[in-house]
């Protein structure tokens, strides 16, 4: 029996390095059948290798390249921001494209762009984070298929959080209308009253949700990700002793509203100036904080060519990441 009591064990000391190493390579294939790059599975201890990865694996969709919205040739062209295509301005809109106007129903009712639909970024979480249950019904209301080449309006973080949710859920064809209804005024463009005008929708909607997991940093990934040497944090908020008062270890405070100039996206060179000059690297992985006004520097940062996540709620401020400037008084 002793003999045999040791050959098992010396069996299970044999066997156990090799289920080590196939659990590893299990790891390492997660979300793959044959070993290949994942896109839907972001390596958190490189980063920047896998953005790099990623990038080549997605290529911009046709429908919406800067190609498509090209300055006539007769027309000196400005300096154009590295994604150009995600930001549209009023005098680009193309033919075809569904417009979502991501204000309340009584913004909308006073006046919208023609045939625009009316999907309320509000309506679309559940406490204070996004519900993809109720983005997907909310887009089969308004008519919306995953083919359509969608259009966000608005005001500036409202229409930003709905083209973030959009991109997190999936969504290819997609861009923000800089300076929203306001600059389709501006252009000489009427807008028209009334609620729910949604114009030539659609009578049927095959719109499912696809999360792209590395658009959202949660809970379980928060820590893994601040401590990474690749990432950056930024906090949106505007005001400073909101900063002080309590915030993300390490991170840098840039106001949301610092990259807009009367409602509309500044610049590239003026963005490029802003985001160098607080010390974001283009090479790192940028996570932004505070909604809503981080989706509106997810989308100038996305325009901008950086990699970018964020974080959605306030349970931030709950995580041990958290700390604040300001000293308890004495007793």
């Amino acid at each position: 029996m002793r003999e045999i009591s040791r050959t098992t064990r010396r069996i299970g000391a044999l066997i156990a390095p090799i289920i080590a190493l196939f659990a590893l390579i299990s790891c390492a294939l997660a979300g793959t059948e044959d070993g290949s790059f994942c896109p839907t599975c972001p390596d958190w201890n490189n980063l920047d290798g896998w953005f790099e990865q990623k990038e080549a694996y997605y290529t911009p969709p046709q429908a919406t390249t800067p190609a498509a919205q090209a300055a006539p040739a007769q027309i000196s062209a400005t300096p154009s921001y590295p994604r150009a295509w995600l930001a549209t301005s009023a005098d680009h809109i193309l033919e075809g494209q569904v417009i979502l106007d991501a204000r309340s129903p009584e913004e909308f009712s006073t006046g919208h762009i023609p045939d625009a639909r009316n999907v309320y970024w509000e309506t679309l979480r559940s406490g204070d984070s996004l519900d993809p249950e109720k983005v997907e019904q909310a887009l089969e209301k308004a008519g919306v298929n995953r083919s359509d080449h969608l259009l966000i309006s608005g005001g500036t973080d409202d229409a930003a959080y709905l083209f973030w949710a959009l991109e997190y859920l999936g969504q290819d064809n997609l861009s923000l209308l800089d300076g929203g209804q306001e600059a389709y005024r501006a252009g000489g463009h009427a807008l028209v009253n009334g609620e729910d005008d949604y114009g030539n929708r659609s009578n049927t909607s095959d719109y499912a949700v696809e999360a792209r997991t590395w658009l959202l940093v949660n809970e379980s990934t928060l820590e893994a990700t601040a401590r990474s040497v690749g990432v950056q944090l930024v906090d949106a908020r505007k005001s400073f002793a909101d900063y002080g008062r309590i915030h993300l270890r390490g991170a840098i405070q840039i106001p949301a509203e610092e990259i807009y100039s009367d409602g509309r996206l500044i610049g590239p060179d003026a963005l490029d100036e802003l985001f160098a000059g607080r010390g974001l690297e283009q090479k790192k992985t940028i996570i932004v904080y505070a909604q809503p006004e981080a989706a509106s520097l997810y989308w100038a940062l996305r325009t901008m060519g950086y990699n970018v996540a964020i974080i959605d709620g306030s349970w931030w401020m709950d995580s041990a990441m958290a700390v604040s400037n300001i000293r308890p008084g004495k007793a």
